[in-house]
Order: C-alpha cells, then sequence, then structure tokens
C-alpha cells in the first residue's frame, strides 16, 4: 500500500483457458461506494463429483479369482510407488501477488491464515518496491517489514536466506524463511507507480500502469538491475507460477478499474496476475481482493481475527521506523488502519 485516476480495462480472457466453475454473488455496492455494482464471494470453489463405479459380480471361479488377486498386488504396488514419487506434491501451495509489502496484510487477511498451515508452502511476490519515490533506504526498510510479517505469519523466527532466483531470463531476488523453506518471498522492486499512476520523478515516473497501457515500452527495477516489457512480465510470473505449482493465487481487484479510488498498482498488478494465470495449465483458483474502496463496506474482521490480523500487522508496522504505527494503541488509535484493518473483501474468483 502507498496510498487513484485514469482509465483501463482488465486483461482479455485467453481462449484456451476453460473456467470451470465462476462462483459469483452478487452485491449491489454501488451505494456504500458512490460507484459501480461489484461483486462479494463469501464463498468460493467449484468442484468436479466424480462416481465410484461398482465391480459387478459374474461367475465365480478359480482363475477369475487367481488373476483378481494378481490385478490387487499391482494396484497396491502401483499406490505405494505412487505414493513414494508424488508424496512432494501433496503440499498445498499458493502463491500471493501484490503490489505493495503491506497490501496482503491488508487486504488479504484473515483469508491467507488457513494458507500457512502445518505443511503449506506459501510464495508471496512484490511487485513493486513500494518506494513511493524515497529512495533505496525505504524501499529495503519495506522489505524487512515486510519479511517480518510473513514470519509471524509462519509462526516462525524472523530469520531469512537471500538469494538471486533466475527466472525467464531475469535474476529476481528471493528470500527464504529459515525455519521453514517451503515459505518463500520474490521482490521484482520495480517503481511505486503513485496512487494515480504517474509515477515519481525520482524513477523517471514510470509506472505499471503506464507499462500495461502500452505508454512506456520498459519498467527498469529500482535497484537498477533488472527491465521488463509488458509481455515479458507477464512471461515472468507465469514462468514463477509453472516454478512453484500453486493451487491458490490470491492478487488484487482485477475486477477494478483505473480511477476506482483504488491505488494504480493495486490494478494493475491485478491485471498483470490475471494474464499470467490465463496462461497457466495447473488446476488453480485465482482470487481478488478489494483495496481501498472496501474502507467504505461495512466492517467484517473481528473477534480472533482480527487480534491476529492487527498482531501480524504491527510486525510489518513495527519494523518502518515510525512511519506507520508501532503498536496495536497506535495502529487502533489510526482511522485510516483501523478502518482497513476491520475489513477483508473477496471480489471475484475463476476456478481453472
Amino acid at each position: 500500500m502507498t496510498r487513484a485516476g485514469g482509465t483501463g480495462s482488465p486483461p482479455p480472457r485467453q481462449p484456451g483457458r476453460r473456467s470451470l466453475s465462476i462462483t459469483v454473488a452478487l452485491v449491489d455496492r454501488s451505494a456504500a461506494l458512490g460507484s459501480r455494482p461489484s461483486y462479494s464471494l463469501d464463498t468460493v470453489v467449484g468442484s468436479r463429483s466424480h462416481e465410484a463405479r461398482r465391480l459387478r459380480g459374474g461367475r465365480s471361479s478359480t482363475i477369475r479369482w487367481y488373476l483378481f488377486g494378481i490385478a490387487v498386488v499391482l494396484i497396491a504396488v502401483g499406490i505405494g510407488i505412487g505414493v513414494a514419487t508424488a508424496g512432494g506434491n501433496q503440499t498445498h501451495r499458493t502463491m500471493i501477488v501484490v503490489a505493495h509489502q503491506d497490501d496482503n496484510l491488508l487486504f488479504m487477511l484473515p483469508d491467507e491464515f488457513q494458507d500457512f498451515s502445518p505443511g503449506s508452502a506459501v510464495e508471496t511476490v512484490y511487485l513493486t518496491a513500494g518506494d513511493a519515490g524515497r529512495g533505496s533506504a525505504f524501499w529495503h526498510m519495506r522489505e524487512r517489514a515486510a519479511l517480518a510479517a510473513t514470519a509471524a505469519l509462519a509462526h516462525a523466527k524472523d530469520s531469512w536466506v537471500q538469494s538471486r532466483l533466475p527466472i525467464d531470463g531475469h535474476q529476481i531476488t528471493m528470500d527464504t524463511l529459515v525455519g521453514d523453506r517451503r515459505v518463500v518471498s520474490i521482490f521484482f522492486r520495480l517503481p511505486d507507480g503513485n496512487e494515480n499512476g504517474l509515477g515519481w520523478p525520482t524513477d523517471a515516473n514510470q509506472s505499471l500502469e503506464k507499462l500495461w497501457k502500452g505508454q512506456i515500452p520498459t519498467i527498469r527495477s529500482v535497484d537498477g538491475t533488472e527491465d521488463y516489457s509488458r509481455s515479458g512480465l507477464v512471461s515472468a510470473l507465469l514462468a514463477l507460477m509453472n516454478r512453484f505449482q500453486p493451487k491458490v493465487i490470491r492478487t488484487q481487484d482485477y475486477d477494478g478499474y483505473y480511477g476506482d479510488s483504488d491505488h494504480s498498482d493495486h490494478i494493475t498488478t491485478a491485471f498483470l496476475t490475471r494474464a499470467a494465470a490465463d496462461r497457466y495449465r495447473a488446476p488453480h483458483t485465482l482470487l481478488a481482493y478489494q483495496g481501498y474502496p472496501d474502507e467504505r463496506l461495512p466492517p467484517n474482521v473481528s473477534n480472533g481475527n482480527l487480534t491476529r490480523k492487527f498482531h501480524v500487522f504491527v510486525s510489518y508496522a513495527s519494523k518502518m521506523g515510525g512511519t506507520v504505527c508501532n503498536s496495536f494503541r497506535q495502529c487502533e488509535a489510526s482511522p485510516l488502519w483501523r478502518k482497513l484493518l476491520r475489513r477483508q473483501y473477496l471480489v471475484a474468483s475463476e476456478t481453472s
């Protein structure tokens, strides 16, 4: 989050993408938001039902039972081999793709709590540095804060190993949690595009929105190491999906549009993620979460979920050098944080 204007449209659907189910509960939010009607999804996930087949009896004979016994043994051996070779693929994997280092904390909790259940794998991808034109010290601080919050989500010590991950011809910064190597954070470090998508002078006024609209041919990371075209950035996200094999992908509001009072980076991140997910062939569910506009919707996070959400957010905020809030009491006293932390709205879903 780095606290919108312009016009734009979400990515078109890929003709080859099969949507097995899209579950949408229509809710008229126009009165609350002062804009278009939107969507809220209380429960998502389509399912295929598979009927078990019965073995039908026939004539009983010694040969028949002998063959049946051999078949049972072969099936048992096959299952054993399958478990031995595919056991590593049974882990529930979630990829979270957001624009800024606190976006998932504000907009995807409490849903994200379930992603950190024992034995699960979580890959959090941050597209921008969240620098807000304020230089390297600020965006390095935001990365550290994000890692502290992720460690809190994973109930692990805040200790990480950093490396460079080769992806689709690029080298991307990756931090792996020492206490649970299935938890990783990936930082593209692209320039924060400003709330209105116009960028910041210190970043040559680059922004994801300008890249998406074709107003600039490429965008350069704030550490000066990588350049991405629009198609190259989508390809990099797709390569991450293919590498990590997530079953659930959480991102921002691809059902939104520029000028709907959300941050430009939130909207473009959602468009880019959806474009990559359209080309990702493994079975998965794509989930989209409302950004700033949820401030004007009723609070829907309370009790234990609210307490835990505050705790995780304070883990982030306390590392931000006093620029956010340093305690539950301070965060609660801020009208902005109090509103955002008490809300989470899932607004779109696609299962493929």
